[in-house]
């Protein structure tokens, strides 16, 4: 499997997901570190859709979509499920 650049950032929201779930980290912590991993995400889709007019690329939409699956799960744990 070839590894691509989504992996990541899929793969560092993941890795906060773990740490707060096992307490190595705290929810806060681990909230923001992904928040600051989505804001940066769109950029490569926005690059590359000027590049060659073709939209959203498989990377970015795969990187925003763990990153907002994590921060939801981790947000319906602490007790915060309407946000």
């Amino acid at each position: 499997m070839k590894v691509a650049p989504w992996h990541a950032g899929a793969g560092v929201s993941v890795l906060m997901l773990l740490l707060a779930v096992s307490g190595a980290l705290s929810y806060d912590v681990a909230i923001a570190v992904v928040q600051v991993m989505l804001s940066i995400a769109p950029v490569n889709g926005i690059v590359e859709n000027y590049k060659s007019k073709t939209g959203w690329s498989k990377d970015t939409t795969a990187t925003v979509s763990v990153g907002l699956l994590s921060i939801a799960v981790m947000m319906f744990i602490i007790g915060l499920p309407v946000t």
